[in-house]
């Protein structure tokens, strides 16, 4: 059941898609089955598991630049989509390109994370990039990523000019 004075859902409850972004667990017509969890699933959120991984994750349905939808990300009381495994970027849908909260605009060659400010291990950064990324080819600063159960699935781009798609991540209370 939704509580509107809380925001969350409760064993039993069932998901659709709002007007934010589409909901993000599997289709059916009535909506699924909710887990309970501690994702504030206004705007459009959703709570997402895989094995032991979940995140309180929204795929808005439009395209922007990184300081777009870190912005939307930001109002919402959100960021960019993180994981510090390869398989946290799995709760993604697949074969879709999305801008998520990793950059190195402070420092060139120097990727932080957006919620932490720390910087991504040079183990995952092996595993997540493709062969000969990141380049920084024309100034590429950001990265996005397209989950496809394969590793080197990462690439950076230009911030400003690239318009993508994005996922915000919630943090979960």
């Amino acid at each position: 059941m939704y509580n509107s004075n809380t925001g969350l859902c409760t064993l039993g409850s069932f998901l659709k898609s709002g007007e934010f972004g589409i909901a993000l667990a599997p289709n059916s017509t009535e909506g699924d089955l909710f887990a309970l969890s501690s994702c504030d699933t206004r705007d459009g959120f959703s709570w997402v598991t895989s094995g032991s991984l979940s995140a309180c994750i929204m795929i808005p349905n439009f395209k922007t630049n990184y300081f777009g939808a870190r912005k939307f990300c930001l109002d919402l009381g959100a960021h960019l989509y993180v994981s510090r495994s390869i398989e946290g970027f799995y709760l993604l849908p697949n074969h879709t390109n999305y801008i998520i909260g990793l950059t190195d605009i402070a420092s060139e060659g120097t990727f932080v994370w957006e919620d932490s400010g720390t910087e991504i291990t040079e183990d995952l950064t092996k595993l997540l990039f493709r062969p000969g990324e990141p380049n920084n080819a024309k100034g590429e600063h950001c990265v996005v990523v397209r989950p496809n159960k394969k590793d080197n699935f990462a690439n950076d781009f230009n911030c400003k000019k690239d318009k993508l798609n994005f996922a915000c991540q919630r943090p979960i209370n």
